[in-house]
């Protein structure tokens, strides 16, 4: 999956109205209507948006959530997946949960994307072993 957060860019929805034609399993950071306006696979909430969960459920959107806590996990059981955050040290985030949170998170939920730090293979491989269904990151990639 691939999620555009770029929610400052004059050109969101050129972008978008693009990449929906390439990319199938396309998802905008906070935003349902655009979401739902380009026909996009989903949408990735943030943990102030969890209320909008159901909606966008109900508009057929495919819903990640991003949590950073026991009780916004539990307020996001409804997603299709959950971001929880920050796992490792990230830049300008709070302090990283660590593993054995990831770890409990995972034993709560089953669809859990790690987040926040993961910019090394050890690292991914690290997650792996806590059995989260995977992991996003920006810095890994580019």
């Amino acid at each position: 999956m691939v999620c555009i957060r770029d929610k400052e860019n004059p050109k969101l929805k050129k972008i978008l109205k693009r990449a929906a034609k390439t990319h199938h399993h396309l998802l905008v950071n906070s935003d349902i209507r655009l979401a739902r306006r380009f026909g996009l696979f989903g949408v990735h909430l943030t943990s102030k948006q969890l209320h909008l969960i159901k909606r966008a459920k109900r508009m057929g959107l495919f819903v990640v959530a991003s949590t950073h806590s026991p009780k916004e996990l539990k307020r996001a059981a409804k997603a299709d997946m959950v971001t929880y955050s920050p796992i490792f040290k990230s830049p300008g985030k709070p302090a990283p949960k660590g593993l054995g949170a990831l770890r409990g998170a995972v034993k709560k939920q089953k669809n859990i994307i790690a987040l926040g730090g993961i910019v090394k293979k050890r690292q991914i491989n690290r997650v792996k072993i806590k059995r989260a269904a995977g992991f996003a990151s920006i810095r890994y990639f580019v």
